[in-house]
């Protein structure tokens, strides 16, 4: 399936609880290319998940809309458009690394659907990284094979748009380092459009096209910043001054206030 573009039009949502109602996203406008990695970054309880959930489909938003390529995103997921990767992995415990990849596929395909749903699989595992590891129970792998396995299952239904909801942040740093280059491989294979949630400002820089950053209360874009570095990215790129005067930006943005004019 070719790359598929999402456009975000004035998404404002409003939850109601009682007798007060509390407004968590305002007036969010965005537009996210076919074929690019962006990110959205800012603090805990700025609406980012939230807006993940909408873009998703798991979610109505109060109001705006939300398309994918062009089509309501409740059309998109019917269509399995959509990939959803979360923090936590939910695994099936009684069943391999191979049999969770191939489950949702074994579902959708009925009666005759196992052979091609385990072969889509083990292509799956191998793009991650896990071909050897299709025989482990969850309980046998690390967090960080455990969240690609998770990665393997979205990516084995072939959606256009992958939605990852701060997927590596239970992670110690050292894997979590591992798994943004690992992602940045995935992504360079498949051609996948992808919006990755973050509240680590060096995470957004070093897998980036584009940073939305987000503030609460309610919650709102306050920038748009665009990350020209080049790719392929690596080690390296952390110490490319071009990626250390972003992370500054950012940071002086997000705890100082100084995004366009936000106060902290």
């Amino acid at each position: 399936m070719s790359a598929t573009g999402i456009s975000v039009r004035g998404v404002e949502m409003v939850f109601h609880r009682k007798q007060e109602s509390q407004v968590v996203l305002r007036d969010v406008t965005l537009d996210v290319a076919a074929g690019r990695l962006v990110t959205l970054l800012g603090p805990s309880g700025c609406g980012k998940s939230t807006l993940l959930k909408i873009v998703g489909g798991l979610l109505a938003p109060t109001s705006g809309s939300v398309t994918i390529g062009g089509r309501p995103a409740e059309e998109a997921v019917k269509a399995r458009q959509i990939g959803l990767v979360f923090q936590r992995p939910a695994l099936l415990p009684w069943k391999s690394a191979l049999a969770n990849v191939s489950f949702l596929n074994e579902i959708i395909g009925g009666r005759g659907a196992k052979g091609a749903a385990r072969t889509t699989a083990e292509r799956m595992l191998d793009l991650v990284g896990l071909g050897d590891a299709g025989t482990k129970l969850p309980e046998e792998l690390s967090g960080g094979m455990a969240q690609r396995v998770s990665i393997a299952r979205a990516l084995a239904l072939d959606p256009a748009i992958l939605l990852m909801d701060e997927p590596f942040g239970a992670l110690d740093a050292i894997t979590r380092d591992r798994m943004n280059s690992s992602l940045l491989d995935i992504w360079s294979q498949t051609d996948k459009t992808i919006v990755f949630v973050t509240h680590s400002i060096a995470e957004a820089v070093f897998l980036s096209d584009e940073i939305h950053v987000m503030e609460a209360n309610p919650g709102r874009i306050v920038e748009t910043l665009t990350v020209e570095l080049p790719r392929p990215r690596t080690a390296a790129t952390l110490d490319d001054p071009r990626f250390v005067e972003y992370e500054r930006h950012l940071r002086q943005g997000l705890v100082g206030g100084a995004i366009e004019g936000v106060t902290a």
